[in-house]
């Protein structure tokens, strides 16, 4: 094997090394919102999911500061629902070189409040 050939071999492994996947909770609750204990609501039967991606350049947010409030709030539009309940949010950030991905997912039941 070639200098050339060690050379973008040792490259590559370098790549590879410094690249990477993180998967974080960012938590567990039990609601978005107080529901109130003498207004009536319905729970719908499956999961929902509301994402939002984030990017980072040289250790800088180039994106919007809330991604899980973002995650959340586009769960709660999907389904026209007032809030989620047994809901969980994670972060899965891709890290490169220079620069990191990020993905942060809100998942919970969709609860719809009745009118007054």
């Amino acid at each position: 094997m070639g200098k050339r050939e060690m050379a973008l071999l040792f490259l590559a492994v370098m790549i590879a090394a410094l690249a990477g996947c993180v998967t974080t909770s960012a938590g567990i609750a039990p609601s978005t919102t107080p529901l109130p204990p003498d207004r009536p609501y319905t729970v719908g039967q499956e999961s929902v999911r509301g994402s939002a991606w984030g990017f980072i350049l040289l250790g800088l947010p180039i994106t919007g500061p809330q991604p899980t409030k973002t995650a959340r709030d586009r769960a709660l539009a999907k389904n026209n629902a007032d809030a989620l309940i047994d809901c969980a949010a994670d972060t899965r950030v891709y890290q490169f070189i220079l620069f990191a991905v990020m993905r942060t997912t809100v998942e919970g039941k969709a609860v719809k409040l009745a009118s007054q």
